[in-house]
């Protein structure tokens, strides 16, 4: 019995460092300040998750962030090619999916002058979370696949 409450109480501590080390979504978003809307939406469609999100900010700041860098384009539009295959499969496969509906990312609005933080993308970009924050609309834009 205390072998078995030992392995216990050391898998505990052991899974709560792990979970203290990995970075949520709501310390990304906070990071730049307080979001004053945010449009969520979702599928959980086997065998992949896709979530798209637009937060809008009244006030924001990068300064001393560390998450979020100035914009790599090249990296930025492979992301956002994948996540919109993944979204143009989902219009075939499921027209009535909620994103498949609505999402109506606009690529003509990324400059140099925005922010990007991806938190996983897989060499393929087949697996991608990527948060890109366009100055001109004030908007963090979040981009998830995971299979």
């Amino acid at each position: 019995m205390k072998k078995i409450l030992s392995a216990l109480i050391t898998s505990l501590m052991f899974l709560s460092l792990i979970g203290c080390n990995a970075v949520t979504s709501n310390e990304i978003t906070l990071s730049i300040g307080t979001h004053s809307s945010v449009d969520f939406t979702t599928t959980d469609t086997l065998p992949q998750r896709t979530d798209f999100a637009v937060y809008t900010y009244e006030e924001y700041s990068f300064d001393n962030n560390i998450y979020f860098t100035k914009v790599n384009k090249g990296t930025l539009m492979n992301c956002i090619k994948s996540f919109e295959n993944r979204v143009n499969a989902l219009k075939s496969e499921e027209p009535t999916d909620d994103i498949a509906m609505r999402y109506d990312f606009d690529k003509s609005i990324i400059s140099d002058d925005d922010y990007m933080y991806i938190k996983d993308a897989s060499d393929d970009y087949k697996n991608i979370c990527l948060y890109y924050f366009d100055n001109s609309c004030s908007s963090l834009f979040y981009f998830n696949i995971q299979t």
